[in-house]
């Protein structure tokens, strides 16, 4: 049997939505994974989306693939996963990317704590470990990740960048598609504004804060996960105070409370440098962009009215 097997965190149903608005059912077939559709379909057009629950050994996935060729292995937000090497999640996934010919993790947080203390999760969970037989580096790559993370864990962050780069696939200026620029190469490059955020007080306390507050294991070791959520509260709370007023709304309620009680609320650093660029843009008529990772930033940002500028 061959197959394409996609784990996805978000819902299923996102994914076979999207999956029928652009593939015709004649040419790709996506579905839910269960025990009895995987028997009774053997398709190759089939796309089986797993939930992220279903990567245990109780659900039997392990088994069904290893009597398939499986083309190709797609982890959506993946770094949710592989962040901890001994979950159930994460570990039935390298088993599966054991006989998958072409695995992705599609990620944008790819390193949460930073490629010291996640790179070595990530390319096991894609390459697998170099200290096993089922493994996909090549003598090269062997050679430098048993340096960087095994045998004594020399790191460079230079080193790990030669690695990793191979396993990255990105857009730039240069990419084409049949022979044709993506990018047009007539559009005027826009120039980037680098805006270092204003350290004030208010940082220094949160920073303060969020480092006598650390949640432990039972094993005695650092909550991972607790401390990745707490390190994002706390580039949120950085950004404007009424974040923790807002934590937890609904996006209409967020945006009403932005609306409210933004322009009374004392402004942060980051604020207020953001403010007077923004106030200079206004000015001088410059168009600009403003990109976030975050639902609430980008909601923070159209809370700016015009009227802050003033």
């Amino acid at each position: 049997m061959l197959a394409n097997i996609y784990r996805p965190c978000s819902l299923e149903s996102n994914w076979i939505r999207e999956c029928n608005r652009f593939f015709p059912s004649s040419e790709l077939r996506c579905k839910v994974w269960t025990r009895e559709a995987w028997d009774a379909d053997t398709d190759i057009r089939t796309v089986w989306i797993i939930r992220d629950t279903k990567l245990n050994d109780k659900s039997g996935v392990v088994r069904c693939v290893r009597s398939a060729q499986v083309l190709s292995l797609f982890a959506d937000e993946g770094h949710l996963a592989f962040r901890s090497m001994d979950s159930a999640r994460s570990t039935v996934f390298r088993i599966i990317s054991t006989f998958a010919d072409f695995v992705v993790s599609i990620s944008g947080t790819p390193f949460p704590l930073g490629p010291k203390e996640d790179g070595w999760q990530t390319l096991r969970s894609i390459a697998g470990d170099p200290r096993s037989q089922l493994h996909k580096w090549k003598d090269p790559q062997l050679t430098l990740v048993t340096r960087l993370f095994i045998d004594p864990g020399h790191w460079d962050v230079l080193a790990y960048r030669k690695l990793v780069t191979p396993f990255y696939l990105c857009r730039n200026v240069d990419s084409t598609w049949k022979r044709r620029y993506i990018i047009p190469q007539t559009h005027k490059r826009p120039t980037p504004s680098i805006l270092l955020p204003n350290d004030d007080a208010y940082e220094a306390e949160l920073t303060k804060v969020f480092d006598s507050t650390k949640k432990f294991r039972r094993d005695g070791l650092i909550d991972l996960s607790d401390f990745v959520t707490r390190s994002d509260e706390l580039k949120l709370m950085a950004w404007c105070r009424l974040y923790k007023k807002v934590k937890g709304l609904d996006q209409a309620e967020q945006e009403r409370v932005l609306s409210r009680e933004l322009k009374s609320t004392p402004y942060t650093g980051r604020m207020k440098v953001l403010l007077k660029e923004l106030k200079r843009c206004h000015r001088t008529g410059e168009r600009f962009i403003i990109c976030a990772d975050r639902v609430f930033l980008v909601t923070l940002a159209v809370a700016v009215s015009l009227s802050l500028l003033r």
